[in-house]
């Protein structure tokens, strides 16, 4: 993030892992998010945002049910990634 160096714990890791495998494909995604929105730490603040390949608004729709701030499909439009970036990132 920006030049910030978030160190990760052994446990964290494996926590990390271990949901990878689980879950496999888009699904490990949502799983880390409501993961990290479920913290009692600062980490719950980090702003997430989804890009997915479609644009479906059942994709928008799990992607905020999970804690996600916002969302953007593929192809990316630079213009539309950086007013997102802008609106969830303090510099």
């Amino acid at each position: 993030m920006f030049g910030r160096h978030l160190p990760l714990s052994e446990q964290a890791l494996q926590v990390i892992e271990q949901i990878g495998e689980d879950m496999p494909g888009g699904f490990f995604i949502y799983k880390a998010t409501a993961a990290i929105r479920a913290m009692t730490t600062y980490a719950r603040r980090i702003p997430i945002v989804a890009m997915t390949a479609n644009a479906f608004a059942d994709d928008i729709r799990k992607a905020k049910e999970v804690g996600m701030n916002d969302h953007i499909s593929k192809p990316l439009d630079f213009k539309e990634l950086a007013k997102i970036l802008q609106k969830w990132i303090r510099v």
